[in-house]
């Protein structure tokens, strides 16, 4: 019985690493990434320092940036400028009243009483820009506009509060578009979903930035809460960004405009991960959002608050293409993320994989075969076909990624480590070399179904940012809630005889009924200051701060390893396991072996979480050598440890021996 399983195990498996090799080969050799900038921060750059903006935007052209984020320009904008005045009627009467003396288009209105008090008037020169104004207000406002552009200055009135008019977006500025292209930096639509209600508007505003040259523009990064055409005209903000071939930017670590998911289906999940700079981050997490998350756009905020923000904003757009540029990266059009995806036996077969390792682990957690395993395994198999029809393939596609990382992380640890018990009892050279063999058997496992966890979300849907990590903490705690007191039950209470409810009610009251021991004290002590560190690092929880020093040694160790080990595992959980598993072997079944192997566990949960990050590029192979960095580098430490513990019992007992 268990042969089968383990044969479909292995074809499951093989068919992991043909599926993620494949869509690793598809991501190998792309290096471009796309480096912007906001065009009104430059506005206000070119400002503060008195300085036209095409010099500013030369400047930054010079030192690698590749492309400008625009959006609509706001009638603000204008009134700011100078280009236009606006009020209201009651303003108009009021300062009419006062002084008595007012424009000479609006005086004959006034004295006629023709101005309304709730009415929003506007006065310019620049007759195309009053006509784009006018319409762009009955498009948008759908409120009554009317015009007087027989004579200047060019009058507007459109029945609406001052501050939506204000506020209304009226299109592409075309000497800012001219001044962009003249620069040879490609533009960033920014399209946002303010004012458009009705499907001719959404065309409208997206067709104004898809009428330029598709090599004038890069990858879409909507502004707003809302993406352009949500809730009622997705389909066709979806057709016009088709047409255009231009992909979706999605802005990590925000949240997720409204609309995103459904918009990302619509155009075929034609999508790419965007990373904006936090202020007061180190340029090296730009360069790690890129290598690690597989960001195709950086969009640079400007320091705009420091003393002198034009050399600042030099300094650290110098700073950001010098870092990119020395792990390989060139400035480039955004691109979507493409991935050959999965063929249907491919995906059957990683799922009858998938189903025999959870048959395996009820296996090695009885240590018996009984009919119930094939139970288990028609039962999970037929679980994750129906998962498909009734939820959606994306969500099958990612509750299998989770169970794949639930399952190996589990059986890779009771399989190699609480079910092979060392017999007899070995000295310190044999009980290292079997830690070490253990811990390699462990690893291998771990990694076999790392190739599962990596290749089922390997889709645009996933790689492209369209989805969020699911699962995280679950991946994380889980495990350890099964492995504690498993690893109590095989270490600690290895010589009791077979449980029962009656065993266990006896056992945990004698357990309760014992002196307070200082072993068990610093046991407990150490497993809970582990864990809480430990869940409170797991899926980027706000609030729980990086050490410079970390951030430091995080920067040596890519330096020195191209791709850096997690710290829980090498600096923890590896040299805890390497310990424990030392300490099994030479026959110790102590609170502290136990809490050191449980600690240990914690290397091959990390590890199977590590191939779960699918907006990684090269998700496989990534997930891989980082993994195989906190082996050695893990192992290499507990090396040092299990010496220093050799040493000091050594001393220890020549000491007693003396005495």
């Amino acid at each position: 019985m268990k042969k089968i399983l383990f044969l479909l195990f292995a074809i499951g498996v093989l068919a992991g690493v043909y599926t993620a090799v494949q869509n690793d080969v598809a991501e190998w050799d792309l290096r471009d990434v796309e480096i912007s900038v906001a065009f009104e921060e430059v506005r206000q750059l070119a400002r503060e320092a008195n300085l036209a903006p095409a010099e500013v935007l030369t400047q930054l052209r010079s030192l690698g940036v590749t492309a400008v984020a625009i959006g609509e320009a706001e009638v603000r904008r204008y009134q700011n400028d100078g280009v236009l005045t606006a009020a209201t009627g009651s303003q108009l009467i009021h300062s009419w009243r006062l002084t008595g003396e007012s424009s000479s288009v609006l005086l004959p209105l006034l004295e006629s009483k023709l101005i309304q008090p709730n009415t929003t008037y506007l006065l310019l020169e620049d007759k195309l820009l009053a006509k784009r104004l006018a319409h762009k207000a009955e498009l948008k406002l759908q409120k009554p506009v009317r015009t007087d552009f027989s004579r200047q200055p060019f009058l507007i009135e459109i029945d609406e509060d001052l501050e939506r008019v204000l506020g209304l977006r009226i299109g592409l500025d075309p000497a800012d578009v001219a001044l962009l292209r003249q620069a040879d930096l490609r533009l960033v639509p920014r399209p946002d979903n303010a004012f458009l209600t009705s499907e001719a508007a959404v065309r409208e505003t997206l067709g104004e930035f898809f009428a330029l040259p598709a090599e004038a523009l890069s990858a879409i990064m909507f502004d707003g809460p809302e993406v352009t055409g949500y809730p009622d005209h997705l389909a066709a903000a979806a057709a016009a960004i088709r047409e255009s071939g231009q992909a979706l930017g999605i802005v990590e670590f925000a949240k997720r405009p409204a609309g995103i998911s459904q918009l990302s289906a619509l155009v075929g999940y034609q999508t790419l991960l965007i990373h904006p700079n936090q202020p007061g981050r180190p340029v090296q997490s730009i360069a790690n959002s890129v290598q690690e998350r597989r960001v195709r756009l950086v969009y640079i905020r400007l320091p705009l608050a420091e003393a002198n923000p034009l050399a600042e904003s030099l300094a650290l757009v110098e700073s950001v293409t010098e870092v990119l540029a020395s792990y390989g990266y060139r400035g480039a059009t955004a691109r979507a993320v493409s991935l050959p995806g999965h063929e249907p036996p491919q995906l059957l077969l990683m799922l009858l994989g998938l189903a025999a390792a959870a048959a395996l682990l009820v296996s090695a957690i009885l240590r018996r075969e009984t009919c119930l395993l094939w139970l288990v395994f028609v039962g999970t198999f037929a679980g994750l076909l129906l998962m498909f029809p009734l939820f959606s393939v994306n969500v099958a596609l990612q509750f299998g990624s989770v169970l794949a990382a639930l399952l190996f992380s589990l059986l890779a640890v009771v399989s190699q480590q609480l079910n092979r018990l060392p017999l007899p009892v070995k000295d310190d050279r044999a009980a290292l070399s079997w830690s070490l063999v253990t811990i390699c058997r462990t690893f291998l496992l771990v990694a076999a179904g790392g190739a599962l966890v990596a290749a089922l979300p390997s889709t645009p849907y996933f790689a492209g940012g369209t989805a969020l990590f699911r699962g995280v903490k679950l991946v994380h705690v889980l495990p350890l809630v099964v492995l504690v007191p498993l690893a109590i039950s095989r270490i600690f209470y290895c010589q009791s005889p077979g449980w029962t409810l009656a065993r266990l009610i006896h056992v945990i009251g004698s357990f309760f009924s014992r002196p307070l021991l200082l072993s068990y004290l610093a046991a407990f002590l150490t497993l809970a200051t582990i864990g809480l560190f430990y869940v409170a690092r797991t899926g980027n929880v706000p609030g729980v701060p990086v050490l410079a020093l970390e951030l430091r040694l995080r920067e040596l160790l890519e330096s020195l390893l191209v791709v850096r080990p997690r710290f829980k595992e090498f600096l923890f959980a590896y040299p805890a396991a390497l310990l424990g598993l030392a300490l099994l072997a030479k026959g110790s079944r102590s609170v502290i072996t136990t809490a050191l192997v449980v600690i240990g566990s914690i290397a091959p949960v990390s590890m199977a979480n590590t191939f779960m990050h699918f907006t990684t590029p090269t998700a496989f192979y990534s997930a891989l050598f980082r993994s195989f960095n906190g082996l050695w580098t893990g192992v290499a430490v507990g090396l040092i440890l299990y010496g220093a513990l050799i040493l000091l019992t050594r001393f220890w007992e020549n000491k007693v021996k003396i005495s």
